[in-house]
């Protein structure tokens, strides 16, 4: 019996460190997110003709990200409107 007392605190431990963990994943993605929103705004609203190669190339990116998810979206909601028909 006093295996399963120990077993079960363990456990017990562990599974709060693993919420712990889940939850300073979740704050560091946030941070993450709202540190790559405020780029993405500085690039957006920069003036493309003084932007540097780098610069530029990750402008690129970002722009190929939003033409990515936007198609995403207009398939969902094309597939929706089948579905519906």
């Amino acid at each position: 019996m006093d295996d399963v007392h120990r077993f079960n605190k363990e456990y017990l431990e562990l599974q709060q460190y693993l919420d712990y963990e889940k939850k300073k994943k979740k704050r560091f993605q946030e941070a993450i997110e709202k540190q790559m929103g405020k780029h993405m705004m500085r690039l957006l609203n920069a003036n493309v003709i003084e932007l540097g190669l780098v610069d530029l190339q990750e402008y690129q990116k970002w722009l190929e990200i939003v033409d990515d998810l936007v198609k995403e979206m207009v398939n969902k909601i094309l597939v929706q409107a089948r579905k519906i028909t």
